[in-house]
């Protein structure tokens, strides 16, 4: 306590009077300082209440409320570095027309940084930092811009983004040293787009893209890209892209990816079931042939040994020769041998007696494989060949009576004669397995309009009326026609 306050105090207690004590300056000390916070120092960001506006001063800015832009202009432009643009949770919508983007960082800018709203329907780009650095995209969403959703250009980062129906990308790393990481793109012309090096993608998800959901040039780093992955999100890489669009030369049948250019449930389309024993070749429904058997028209043939396919589908042999690894070649009838494209009797030719080639001396005869002075019992020197003239196709009868092409001798007369696989029908060789005159048997044949003769039975070719696949060429009864 006070020396004053002491001595007052026992002057009461003594009864005396308060007289000569200090009393103290009675001038007041002036107003009170201020005790409020400055606008400033409350909020130090800078707010952004219309459009277009230009940032030519480094610092934070931030949205009041959704904004549109003019039609043909950029909304907001950033030409200085060290900025931060905070949409609040608000956007900025396109005025109409072509050009303009939403906003845009200009060449040689660094060090910014755009966070929490949206850039939709701009004539040009959601948010274009194509020609900036360092630039960060975060918890953005550009949605229906005529270009990219967002571009990129060098060392920057997006991430936590979603693009929607932009008729661009909906990410587009254009420079290199980008980041690209955590974003969801939906429906855009391209999904995420990486042009340059050195650029890392991962952890991002594309689908419903009119082009390609992922399009990432060589020199670039990026997760496993994941098409309708179903069980592999169980052990797939960590670092993964999703993709929902179906492989190169696929499309969704039923919520399944899937070929229709060789899948037998979706052949040539959707919901098209080939028939049993047809596989799906080149999207149509094909009869499936055993091993070593081509399909010729929807019949299985051997090109190695069928006289009307040889050595390919539609390649006939002519009359008197067969296919033989797969070429046509002379037929010759038991008891004779080719020799040097004629059918010769080696038991008999004095040309060949024997074997191809040893011609037998003047004066003898070949008989019995061997050459002698005289024929054995039952054969004519003909000429200085023994030959049995009652099978002898050159001498038939009698020496010199060649039978004509196509016949042979039978018991000293010509006769038609049928390869083998053949039938004598009134005087024609007919194969009954094709012929449409002669299907099945001698003398059954096909309508010529609308049949064919497969396998000895008339079927119908496409374009007519059935009731079950076993009735048409094709083996594929749809709606009714064969097809």
């Amino acid at each position: 306590m006070s020396r004053t306050i002491n001595t007052a105090i026992l002057a009461l207690t003594l009864g005396l009077p308060l007289v000569g004590l200090p009393q103290g300056a009675l001038t007041p000390p002036g107003a009170p300082g201020p005790t409020m916070k400055t606008l400033a120092q409350i909020e130090p960001r800078i707010p952004i209440g219309g459009l277009p506006f230009a940032i030519t001063n480094s610092g934070s800015y931030y949205l009041t409320a959704n904004l549109a832009g003019a039609a043909g202009q950029s909304g907001i432009t950033i030409s200085v570095g060290d900025v931060t643009l905070d949409l609040a949770g608000f956007q900025i919508v396109g005025g109409g027309g072509p050009g303009g983007s939403g906003i845009v960082v200009a060449g040689g800018v660094s060090n910014v940084q755009i966070a929490n709203g949206g850039a939709l329907n701009w004539g040009a780009s959601g948010i274009d930092a194509s020609a900036g650095g360092g630039v960060i995209l975060r918890g953005l969403r550009a949605n229906g811009n005529q270009a990219d959703g967002f571009v990129v250009g060098t060392g920057g980062w997006v991430t936590d983004c979603s693009a929607q129906a932009n008729a661009g990308c909906g990410i587009h790393a254009v420079g290199v040293m980008n980041r690209v990481e955590g974003n969801h793109v939906v429906g855009n012309a391209t999904g995420i787009q990486a042009d340059g090096i050195k650029n890392l993608i991962v952890h991002n998800s594309a689908n419903g893209s009119t082009g390609q959901d992922y399009n990432i040039a060589a020199g670039n780093d990026y997760g496993q890209i994941l098409t309708s992955p179903g069980g592999a999100f169980v052990a797939c890489n960590g670092w993964a892209n999703f993709s929902g669009a179906c492989p190169p030369g696929q499309i969704t049948c039923g919520g399944v990816c899937t070929s229709l250019q060789t899948d037998p449930q979706n052949c040539g389309a959707c919901g098209v079931v080939c028939p049993g024993g047809q596989a799906c070749v080149a999207g149509a429904c094909t009869v499936v042939c055993p091993a070593g058997q081509n399909n010729c028209g929807g019949i299985c043939a051997n090109t190695q040994t069928d006289r009307n396919n040889c050595g390919g589908c539609g390649a006939t042999c002519p009359a008197g020769t067969v296919c033989s690894s797969g070429a046509c070649v002379l037929s010759c009838q038991a008891g004779l041998s080719n020799c040097g494209g004629t059918c010769v009797n080696l038991a008999r030719d004095g040309a060949n007696c024997g074997t191809c080639g040893l011609v037998c001396p003047a004066g003898q005869v070949c008989s019995g494989g061997s050459c002698a002075v005289s024929c054995q019992a039952g054969l004519s020197n003909c000429g200085g060949t023994c030959v049995n003239t009652r099978t002898d196709n050159s001498n038939c009868g009698t020496c010199g009576l060649a039978c004509p092409a196509g016949q042979v001798c039978s018991a000293g007369a010509c006769a038609l004669s049928c390869q083998a696989g053949l039938s004598n029908c009134s005087g024609f060789c007919a194969n009954t397995q094709t012929d449409n005159n002669n299907c099945g048997s001698c003398g059954h044949a096909c309508a010529a309009s609308t049949q064919k003769c497969v396998s000895g039975a008339c079927l119908l070719t496409n374009g007519q009326t059935c009731t079950g696949n076993t009735q048409c060429v094709s083996g594929l009864c749809s709606s009714g026609k064969c097809t």
